[in-house]
């Protein structure tokens, strides 16, 4: 039971960061990662940090980004299958009963896209690109400042990663059983 609220912990995370637009989509995310590597790299060639002005054309996700960033909120990156997930989840809350499949299945997809994103080539220069990541580090901060007791901190993520190796074994089940096709074909289980 323990675990399973520390994963409702991380879908009520990510549901809240949506709802209150503190979010940037893993494309936005992408462009600005390289506008910055670029800026960084005009500022070191030319020295002057003026010489780096971002271009007007950034999309209206992108503005959201900024002003959430300017209020000073944390915004986590969400890629275009976990928007729709957390959508379908939305709609599906608001209309259906609490035990109907349909919602079973929409959080299980939710679950699915927050643990195994498509994003995780961005993970190896970002490693807070994942909004799970992301969720784990935050556990750790205390509230009086600093970072818990790594004694500490152990009891806010082992839930995390129970709940992780679930919905990878769900995943590949639900593959061996033909429910879903791997897309990197049968190589996975020769």
């Amino acid at each position: 039971m323990q675990y399973c609220l520390k994963e409702l912990r991380l879908l009520c995370f990510v549901l809240r960061c949506f709802h209150n637009n503190s979010y940037i989509s893993d494309s936005d995310y992408r462009t600005e990662a390289a506008s910055s590597e670029t800026a960084s790299s005009d500022v070191t060639s030319s020295g002057d940090e003026s010489d780096s002005v971002s271009s007007p054309d950034s999309s209206s996700s992108s503005q959201q980004h900024i002003a959430s960033a300017n209020k000073k909120t944390y915004c986590i990156v969400l890629t275009d299958s976990q928007t729709t997930a957390i959508q379908n989840l939305r709609d599906l809350l608001r209309t259906t009963k609490y035990n109907s499949k349909e919602l079973q299945y929409s959080i299980d997809a939710l679950t699915e896209t927050l643990y195994m994103p498509s994003n995780t080539a961005d993970m190896i220069n970002d490693e807070f690109v994942s909004p799970v990541r992301a969720m784990c580090c935050l556990r750790a901060v205390s509230e009086q400042g600093g970072f818990i007791h790594p004694k500490g901190i152990t009891s806010n993520l082992v839930g995390l990663q129970c709940g992780g190796r679930l919905c990878v074994y769900r995943v590949v089940q639900r593959m061996l059983q033909g429910d879903i096709k791997a897309s990197g074909g049968d190589q996975w289980f020769r």
